[in-house]
């Protein structure tokens, strides 16, 4: 790798970056321009670049993170497709959920599958899709979720392939919020994709990028739903490190890929050899390979990955990017190229020893999403917007949820607006929370939730 061209670069960027935090106000007002429209002066410079190394038509850049992104996309199907419903891979993020609450769009769930020993989701396939589209014909949209938090990529040019067999017209979007590299879903045949660059790029937080293929999409509508969503003074330093991040990238992807992917192969084999066992993927036709540089542990009998993670981060300070009950994932980052991988890895073995022994009752993670058409008392856009009450979430099962719960990472829902809530449901999340999990929810604690106010007919 040619460290000292990479160093030099990396050097430049900062001088550049320097010069934007000087500069740091609303975007409205700055010279870097404004990244609403079909954006000006600089931020315009940057998208173009940006489209041209990606091989897309269309970029719109924002400091506000995948979830705006999101918000453009669900709202340019509520204006061009109302009423239809969109169907959503069963491994996708709070954030669509959330959306197409506010704006009123139905959705519908591709169930997807689990790899229980590590706490890994597989997204649903092509033939899963296929059949989902087959029975609602009617759908706006498909929103594929890949990579996953694990790494899991799916195959989307078959996915792509095999909806289009189903019907041609409709909106293929990519949640593609953990890829890096230039290869990219629109490449694959999809119309939108969404990345967050800061997540596996490098970027500042909240930087992320909406690419497009205009060629099956109104891309003026697009612009609209944008300037409908986006702030009018967003980050000027989380916009300009967008450029300089896919500046780097177009420089030094090769040695960059190279770096990450030989320090992670060394780190895994130096995990190896103390005995632990790693993720390796799943044989499922659709899943076309695992990121290289996520790193996903199983642990120990009675250790808690909850547990290990706060242990890592307060005397470690290495952060892992998800925990589960029995596993945690570490991503290799710029960061930890610092650090020699056997360090890395004896301090999770370290951390091992540390940590206090818990037995956890036998539960199963529920994937409610794929139980949607079984625990929908109505749908998710209705439910937020009937009259609710607040009651104790102990006491809530059998009543319509009206707010999201979820535990976080990875952000797939456990409960959303219009689901009967079940007794197998609240019970899961009182043992993640008790054992260190964390859930996003109204009342984090879990003693209270949201729920629709039903009134019986007699």
């Amino acid at each position: 790798m040619r460290l000292r061209s990479l160093f030099l670069d990396i050097a430049s960027s900062r001088e550049r970056l320097r010069d934007a935090v000087i500069a740091e106000q609303s975007v409205s007002c700055d010279a870097i321009g404004a990244s609403l429209g079909y954006q000006s002066e600089a931020t315009r410079e940057m998208a173009d670049s940006i489209a041209r190394w990606f091989n897309v038509d269309h970029v719109s850049l924002t400091s506000m993170g995948s979830t705006a992104n999101i918000y453009v996309i669900m709202t340019y199907i509520c204006r061009e497709y109302p009423g239809s419903p969109v169907l959503c891979a069963a491994n996708c993020h709070m954030s669509w959920i959330n959306a197409a609450a506010n704006l009123g769009i139905p959705l519908r769930f591709v169930p997807a599958g689990m790899a229980r020993e590590f706490e890994a989701v597989i997204p649903p396939g092509p033939d899963e899709f296929s059949k989902a589209l087959k029975k609602e014909s009617d759908a706006a949209a498909v929103v594929i979720t890949t990579p996953t938090y694990e790494g899991l990529h799916v195959d989307v040019a078959s996915i792509v392939k095999k909806v289009r067999d189903v019907r041609s017209d409709v909106l293929i979007v990519v949640d593609n919020a953990w890829g890096w590299k230039r290869g990219n879903p629109v490449n694959e045949g999809a119309d939108i994709a969404i990345r967050s660059t800061h997540k596996m790029e490098g970027a500042l937080m909240g930087a992320s990028v909406l690419l497009a293929n205009t060629r099956r999409i109104d891309k003026d509508l697009l612009v609209e739903c944008g300037n409908a969503c986006y702030s009018t003074s967003q980050s000027c330093i989380v916009l300009m490190s967008i450029g300089e991040t896919y500046w780097l990238w177009a420089r030094h992807e090769a040695a960059l890929e190279r770096a990450f992917i030989e320090y992670s192969q060394a780190l895994k084999n130096s995990l190896r050899e103390l005995g632990f066992q790693i993720f390796e993927g799943v044989h499922e036709h659709h899943i076309s390979h695992i990121d290289p540089r996520k790193v996903t542990i199983k642990l120990p009998k009675g250790v808690i990955g909850y547990k290990l993670s706060e242990i890592l981060q307060q005397r470690y300070r290495l952060i892992p990017e998800k925990a589960g009950i029995a596993t945690i994932t570490l991503i290799v980052t710029a960061r930890t190229l610092n650090s020699p991988p056997e360090k890395i890895a004896d301090a999770i073995a370290r951390g091992v020893e540390d940590v206090e022994r818990m037995s956890v009752p036998e539960i199963e993670i529920p994937l409610s999403l794929n139980k949607w058409e079984t625990l929908k008392a109505m749908e998710a856009h209705q439910a937020v917007r009937c009259a609710s009450r607040v009651v104790d979430f102990d006491h809530s099962a059998g009543l319509i949820s009206a707010s999201v719960v979820v535990p976080y990472p990875p952000g797939i829902p456990s409960i959303i607006p219009g689901q009967r809530i079940t007794q197998d449901i609240i019970r899961y999340l009182h043992v993640l929370h008790g054992i260190g999990g964390h859930v996003v929810a109204a009342d984090p604690s879990l003693s209270k939730i949201r729920v629709v106010e039903e009134h019986n007919s007699d």
